[in-house]
Formats: structure tokens, sequence, C-alpha cells
């Protein structure tokens, strides 16, 4: 009986054996006197919740290192205590800008979403509200004097609590340099401070992801440091290990049994990160493959409560049947136990013996907690909302990274993480290469070349070039996809990632082919072939088709006397002007991918990176359009052209157009839009043109128009500051008349748009006032009331049509509008919309007179249908009734094969809406509290 003692001995001598050979290995790196990230590009970022009273040192060592920022992120709540605390900082601040912020609900992975969106430093900081650096290693020019205070050194002031944090974070330090000395494997990125490449961040799906992961049902608050982990070893990102001294930092430890609770969530955490990792992402294979030493310790640490109970069943029957031999192993392990407890009294000789019993107790916790923590609930409990904390000590608990380079290769550049910690490294050809005075360990140099797969390319990373399946797909366990030689681009751009593979014929895609059937036009429109046009590539074709058979006819809202606009001027200017026709082939790509359900996973993945391409190509292009104007570059090359103001606006408005197809939820057509303002005055104060450049300028004034209006009156995020103001030269829409484009998007309802300007100014005044705490009755009471009279007594027939639509059609679309303005409205005015029986019973039958309004135009083939989105939205979150909501459900998805992003993404919107059992999920405020729940930022064109 014995048996399971002796294996498990031996198991733990050849652990502990393999252990010692590769901490010998590990050396830590050397900064480099020149770092390529000096301390004025970092910015560092501090989440908190139930401040400290020890914040302000915190806040003064972060100041000390002079970093670029400093941004807080807090709740409301403890807004007060945060300014309070930060005073002292805030006058000594300097040129540092120090920032606080809050998020309405407390929640780790939101205050961090906020946080990585206001940064603009090149490094983010991570750093607890209760770390302290007390060395000027840590960061350049850190405050002097930050060190383990000398009444905490003495045995009978430390209580128990604190030398079992003691332990648990100096066992920790070895467990991480051990792991990254063996392979680079990193248990998980440690929050107290770690430093992160802004460019790893805020590309790609990061904040998505970030507070959208779901585990066992719920959506994950905790957890944050685990993910980022998990995230960007999974986008190529290497992780790196810090261990010398000068780069210790502080922290401060609880003084009684919260510390307990604050082990179990860690433990929780841990098994979350462990089932992710294991059998989700990337599964244990893949981190086999990479690291069998890491994989292999992963699995034991996720195994331990079955390893664990083996060896409590191993110890029972050994001193039932075999007391003797038992009694030897209990010698043995008392005898290491002498040997471990005897160095961790020479690293913390102020601990004394009479506590020793405490860091004891923290090694063999796990006995009780693994358990405890594994068949427990999983409750966000780490948001900390009950009382605040208590005052413990500053222990010196870990060391973070320096520049490292990770290769010496012309173009690299040093990219780090760090947490205790932890480093990645990408390569980055836009910056300047610095090298390092090592690496640290041999790497294969991979030169750049145009001859990887597909899937290397269309994800930015390098490609061994090995075939059929290279190594990184081989290990991602992804589909390796070679570009064809036969049919090569003619334009096609390796570096911008579009595939030089042919991506169909030159007719109609096989799901451009699909959307048109369901259209009343059963052939394809001929394509004109004259200039650019001539000379799309393969790659291209099926983009381009897509926009002539589908999306023109999409994107107008209206007839208007020269035809499609989208066709009719936009396509002459593409012949002659290749930036236009990139635009052009980037928003009938994004239509068409954000459509398409039927192409095999490889043309899918070509299509996307050819209209990656072409939309990178616009931004570069329209890049060097403002350098050329604001005289950075003097000579415009002869792809990109004249940088004319009309020009520059044009781009600028097609991108919003990009952005309304895609559907893009991070809100760059606010951007788009508040660059177009420079440029509107300069349109609408020279005299019109005589030429056929007159038309294109209505074209461009209504396309402005129409997209201000609606971003302004579309709820944005309760975080988000992205206001934008129409410019004053369109309040009135009789500047479009004359033009021959006029009603392809604003054909009905001017009175309506008109007064769009008014009610959005209103509506932020309230949001203004709100913030500083006024909710009664206000001097804007009056201005409100006017409104609502004037909405309510709108006449749409009063109005100037161009004759090219039906009379009940325009009077059908403006009453929706009239309803949806107003509910629109009151909310800036009634908190809470459902108190007020009088206001609820309004609302109820506001979308019983706009029912079959809105079921007329949802199956007519009228093009008012297509400006459904916003009042759609809007009069789905006020609607309660199961009836209604289908109604608009069916709205939302009808069509579906050929609506554009934007249209998806506020069905996604008002779902989420109508799942939520928050009463604030009702109404407008109820889609602002959900895009701010979800981290959308969406303008409902």
């Amino acid at each position: 009986m014995s048996t399971i003692l002796t294996g498990m001995w031996l198991w733990t001598q050849y652990d502990a054996m393999l252990t010692k050979m590769r901490m010998k290995e590990y050396n830590h790196p050397v900064p480099l006197e020149k770092p390529t990230f000096p301390t004025n590009t970092v910015s560092i970022l501090i989440l908190t919740i139930d401040t400290p009273n020890d914040f302000t040192n915190t806040l003064h060592s972060c100041l000390s290192s002079q970093p670029k920022e400093i941004i807080v992120v807090t709740i409301p709540r403890d807004l007060a205590r945060v300014k309070s605390l930060a005073s002292p900082v805030l006058e000594k601040a300097g040129t540092v800008p120090i920032s606080i912020l809050t998020v309405p609900k407390p929640g780790r992975r939101t205050q961090m979403a906020l946080a990585v969106r206001e940064a603009t430093g090149d490094i983010l900081c991570f750093v607890d509200d209760d770390t302290v650096w007390p060395s000027n290693d840590v960061l350049p020019y850190l405050l002097a004097g930050a060190w383990i205070p000398t009444e905490r050194q003495n045995p009978d002031a430390l209580t128990p609590w604190e030398v079992a944090a003691i332990r648990k974070l100096s066992s920790n330090n070895e467990k991480q340099m051990l792991l990254h000395a063996s392979g680079g494997g990193i248990w998980c990125l440690v929050g107290r401070t770690m430093l992160l490449r802004t460019a790893a961040l805020k590309s790609g799906t990061f904040l998505d992801d970030l507070t959208n992961e779901i585990f066992a049902g719920g959506l994950l608050q905790t957890g944050e440091d685990s993910f980022i982990t998990r995230w960007l070893r999974r986008n190529g990102w290497e992780l790196f290990h810090q261990d010398a001294r000068e780069a210790e930092v502080f922290t401060e430890v609880k003084c009684d049994s919260t510390y307990v609770g604050q082990l179990i969530r860690w433990r929780r955490n841990g098994f979350q990160a462990f089932i992710n990792q294991l059998f989700i992402d990337p599964g244990f294979r893949s981190i086999y493959k990479r690291d069998a030493y890491f994989a292999r310790k992963l699995a034991e640490e996720f195994g331990r409560p079955l390893i664990t109970l083996i060896h409590l069943i191993g110890w029972g029957l050994a001193i039932m049947n075999s007391p003797r031999i038992a009694l030897c192993f209990m010698l043995w392990y008392l005898f290491q136990m002498v040997r471990t407890y005897r160095s961790f009294l020479t690293l913390f000789p102020w601990v004394g013996i009479k506590n020793l019993w405490a860091a004891i107790a923290m090694d063999y916790s796990y006995l009780i907690l693994d358990y405890y923590g594994l068949l427990t609930p999983y409750p966000d409990d780490d948001l900390r909302t009950k009382e605040p904390r208590s005052t413990g000590c500053l222990f010196q608990v870990s060391r973070i990274y320096s520049p490292l380079s990770a290769t010496a290769l012309p173009h690299s550049i040093q990219q780090f993480f760090s947490s205790r910690f932890s480093m990645a490294s990408q390569e980055d050809p836009a910056l300047p290469y610095r090298g390092a005075p090592f690496p640290t360990k041999w790497r294969r140099n991979h030169p750049r070349s145009k001859n990887g797969c597909l899937t290397c390319r269309t994800k930015r990373k390098k490609c061994d070039e090995v075939k059929p399946v290279c190594s990184t797909c081989t290990r991602t366990r992804q589909e390796c996809v070679w570009p064809t030689q036969e049919n090569t681009s003619q334009r096609a751009i390796p570096e911008d990632g579009i595939p030089n593979e042919p991506l169909g014929a030159s007719g109609t895609s096989s799901n451009s082919a699909d959307l048109q059937s369901a259209s009343h036009s059963s052939s394809p429109r001929a394509a004109p072939t004259y200039g650019n046009l001539a000379n799309i590539s393969d790659n291209s074709r099926p983009l381009y088709q897509q926009y002539l058979d589908v999306t023109a006819e999409m994107l107008t809202r209206g007839p208007c006397v020269d035809g499609n606009p989208f066709i009719h001027y936009l396509l002459p200017l593409a012949a002659t002007d290749t930036l236009v026709l990139d635009c052009i082939l980037a928003i009938g790509g994004a239509h068409l991918t954000v459509n398409d359900t039927t192409s095999t996973i490889q043309r899918a993945r070509a299509l996307e990176v050819a209209t990656r391409g072409h939309y990178a190509t616009v931004l570069s292009g329209l890049q060097k359009l403002l350098s050329y104007q604001t005289g950075q570059i003097v000579i415009p090359d002869e792809h990109t052209g004249a940088p004319t103001p009309i020009r520059i606006l044009l781009i600028l408005l097609l991108l919003c157009v990009y952005d309304h197809v895609q559907g893009h939820s991070r809100g760059s057509m606010y951007h788009h839009l508040k660059a177009c303002r420079q440029y509107i005055n300069l349109l609408t104060s020279e005299p019109p043109p005589s030429n056929e450049l007159k038309h294109l300028k209505g074209f461009m004034l209504e396309l402005y128009a129409y997209h201000a209006i609606k971003i302004t009156i579309t709820p944005r995020s309760f975080l988000s500051d992205e206001v934008v103001e129409i410019d004053p030269s369109v309040y009135s829409l009789d500047i479009l008349r004359g033009y021959k484009s006029r009603g392809f998007l604003l054909g009905f309802g001017q009175g309506l748009w008109e007064m769009v300007p008014e009610i959005s100014q209103l509506v932020e005044a309230r949001r203004e006032e709100e913030k500083r705490g006024i909710i009664a009755p206000t001097a804007f009471q009056e201005q409100y009331d006017s409104l609502l009279t004037r909405l309510e007594g709108y006449n749409s027939f009063e109005e100037d049509t161009n004759g090219l639509c039906s009379r009940e059609e325009q009077a059908t679309a403006t009453m929706i509008y009239q309803h949806g303005l107003i509910v629109y409205l009151q909310p800036a005015f009634h908190l809470d919309m459902l108190a007020d029986p009088v206001l609820a019973a309004q609302i109820d039958n506001r979308i019983e007179q706009t029912m079959s309004a809105f079921y007329s135009l949802f199956v007519s083939e009228s093009p008012y249908r297509r400006m459904l989105l916003w009042p759609g939205t809007i009069m789905a979150s006020v609607a309660r009734r199961q009836e209604h909501i289908d109604v608009f459900r069916a709205g939302f998805f009808a069509r579906a094969s050929r609506t554009p992003g934007a249209v998806k993404m506020g069905a996604k919107i008002v779902e989420l809406l109508w799942s939520d059992p928050d009463p604030r999920a009702f109404g407008p405020r109820g889609v602002s509290y959900i895009m701010t729940k979800h981290d959308i930022s969406l303008s409902l064109c």
C-alpha cells in the first residue's frame, strides 16, 4: 500500500531536479542604455474601486517616472474619494496629465476597455491601486523613499495574513521565473504592473473580446489578466518575464480574514483560465507542441484537486498498512520543509519564527481552497463594493520587464508586454530598429517575403513557407491557403495582404448572384469598362460587381432626377481617380463579406483580404492627401493625385459609407464627419461651378447632411464624448435646391430634418445637466415643450417634393420619423419613461400608430424602406408587447442577405435590449445603456 507514496515521492524528486536545472538557465535581461520606448511614451492606467488610503503614494510613485499620461478609471460612487486622494498629486503633476474617468457600474473589464480606448501612449502600463514602485529602476525617475516600512518589519507588528501573502507572492515569483526559463511560458500576466504594446490592444477585436467573454453562461468581469495572456499568445505576441531585483515593486496586502476571499477568487479565476487554455483556446495539444513542460505544469495545476486526493488516499493507506514506510516519508518531507522555510526566513528575516506557521498554512491551503473554489458558484466577487479595504504592509512582490529585442533583423522592434513579469514582441516595420546587446536565446531568422500563405498574411504574421501546411497553421490548427500562380493580379499589393489568387470570374460573384436574385432586376448590370474600370484585377472583380449589382442601389434612400448618383457620379470619377475606385471596391467588398454565408473558408478569407487591402489603400492615400495639403509633403505622387479640398471631402464621405456598410462598431464615422466639417465650409462658400462638378457638389452636400443628421440623433454610449455638430451651412436643406441629385437620401420630411440640429443640441444640453446632477425641470423645459408641439403638429403634405415618389409613401415615412423623433426627445426630460402612466400609454399608442406604416414599408419595394434603421431601433426600444416585438424583429431580418452591416448591428442592439432584464434597458436611454454595456459605438444611418 506504500506504492502510491513511493510513486508520488519519486515524481516529486524528478520534478525538483528538473526545476533546479531549468532555473539555472534563467538570466534576467539587462535594460538598454538607450531604450526604444522612453518613459514619456508610457500611458499609466490605474483601475480602482474602494480606493485604498495609500493610493496617493501609488500616484506619487507613478508620477515621478514622468510618463506620458496617467489615467485613473473608477465608478461614480468612488469619484469624490479618488479626487480627494489624488489632489496632492494633481498639484505637482506639472506637464504630466492625470485624467480621472468613470464607468457606470463596477467591472474590471469595462474599466480596462475604457482605459485602453483613452490611452495615447505607445506602451500601456497597468498598475494596481495598491502598488508602489520603490525603485528608480522600475521606470526611470521613480519617487525615492518608497521602501518596506520599518514599522512592518517587526514580527510583533505583522499579522498572520500578511505573512501568508508574503509567502504566496514570493513562491509565485519563483514559478514565473521557472516557466519563462523553460521555454517562454507564463501562467498569467500580473496586474500589479504590466507593460503592454498599444499596437497590440487597440487593433483588431481585443476590446470586443475582452468585454464579451462568456464562462458558464455568464458575462465575465473577472480574470482580465488571464484573458489578456491568452489573447496575446493567440495573436502571436511573445510574453517575457523579468526577475531582476531592479524591477521589484511593492503591493499592499490584506491584514484580516478578507484575504481568504481573495485567495478563493484567485483560485476560481485560475480554474477558469486552465479550462480555457486546456480545452478551448488554444488547447492542450497546441500548448504541448510549443512547450511540453509548460503544458504539463498547466495540466498539473488544473488536476491538482485529483492529485491531492490520490496523495491523501496514499497517505491513509500507508499509515494503516505500512506505518514504518509512512514514517520514513514523513521524516523526509519534514526535512525538506525545514530547508524550504529556512530559506524563506533568510530572505525575509523580519517575519520571525513566531509567524512561520502562517507561511506553512499558506503553502498547504490548497487542500481546502482547491475544492471550495472548484465546487462553489462563480460570482463576480472581485468588484469590492463592500467595506473599504484594511491597510496592510507594502511588500516587495515582483519585477517587471526591461526592453528586450526578440531578434537582430532589420526593421524588427522591441515590442513588449510586462507583468512581473511579462512582455510580448512582434514585428513592427513602421518603427526604427534598435538592437539589444543580446538575445537570450537563439531564434531563427525569418526574412520578409511575399510568398507566405494567405492565412499568415491575413493575420500579418511571418510564415516559414513550409508547404503544403506551414508551421504556424499547423500549430494553430488553421486551414493553410496558398495563392495560385496562374492568374496573377495586375494590381495586387501583397504587402497589404491582398492575395494573388483570383477570387472569381469577371462576372457576378456567386454571392452577388444570390443577392441579385432577390432583386426586381434579374440580370446583372453591365459594367463600364473604360479607364481604371477596365483594369480591375481578378481579385477585385467580385467586389466591383457586387457594388454595381446590389450595393449602389442599397445605398440610395429615394429617387432623384439623375438616377443613382452612386453609379452615375462615382463611376466616371473612379475611371480616372484610383483612390475613388479603391473606395468603391472597399464598399462593395464590405457589403459582400458581411452578407457572405455561402462561400468556402478559403474564398471568404480571400474576399476579406482583398476588401481590407482596398480600405488600407484609401486610408494611406487620404493620409498623403492631408500631408500634401498641410505642406508636410511637397510633391504629390502620381497614384494619390491632387490634394484638392473637394476630393478630400469626397473620400471622407465615402469612408462614412464604408463604415455604414461594414457595420463598424468602434465609431470611426464620428472622426470622419468631424474632419468633413473643415471642408464643408469651403464647399458651401465657393460659387457653384457651371460644369458637371455642380451636381457632384449637391451629391456631397446631401451625403454629408444625411450622415451628420443621423449621427447626431443616434443614442451613444454613456462613456462616449464623441459629439458631432452639424455644420450650420446645412441647417436649412434649401441649400440642396437646384441639384439633380436632390432626394437620393433626404427626399421627404424636410421640416423634420431641419429640426434635428435643435433636437440634438437640446438632448446634449440635458445630458450635460445630468452630469452636473440637475434632474428637476430646468430652463430647457420651455424649449422642450415648444419642440414637442412643433413635432406633433408637423404636416408632411405641406412639403415641396420632387414628384418622383408617391405622396402616400412620403407621408408614411414622414409619420414614422415624426413619432421616432418625439420618442427620442422625451427621455431627455423623463429619466424613467414608464414611471409616468400617461407617458407610457402615449408610447404604446405611438407604436400602434406606426405599426401599419412600418409594415407597409417593410414589405414594399419603396426606397424609403432603407430609411427605417434609425426609427426602427428607437421605436423597437420602447416596444413591450410581444406582437410588436415580433414585427420589429421580422423587419430587421427581412432581406437579411442584402442589408448593410449597420442594420445587422442595429438588430443585435435591440435583441440585447429585449433580452436584458435590467429596468434601464428601455427606450433611447436603454439603447445607450446597451451600447455602454457591450462597448458598441454605432451610427444608425
